[in-house]
């Protein structure tokens, strides 16, 4: 049976958000931030849960020293400068 290209695209997001949860359980803050990279450059497909994946893809890639991915993510927040502020007074760049 094929399954649409959309549809299975769907699921490769849903199935790298899983994988990276356990990923971070694990202590693998570098392939957790990867998956949470994946599924934040979609994040569109996830409205109703915008701000916890940008902030999880924010807090594991500057855990995994992926400083430019956690500055980036941090400015597609779509609530204000406050909170890209308090993200990087957390995890500064330096």
């Amino acid at each position: 049976m094929d399954v649409p290209q959309s549809m299975r695209q769907k699921f490769v997001l849903i199935h790298s958000y899983m994988l990276a949860k356990s990923l971070v359980n694990r202590g693998d803050h570098e392939g957790a931030a990867r998956m949470l990279i994946r599924v934040a450059k979609s994040i569109s497909e996830f409205p109703n849960h915008v701000v916890p994946i940008l902030t999880s893809t924010v807090i594991e890639c500057q855990r995994a020293g992926l400083k430019k991915s956690a500055f980036e993510a941090s400015q597609a927040t779509p609530i204000d400068v406050s909170f890209s502020l308090m993200l990087f007074l957390i995890c500064p760049i330096s």
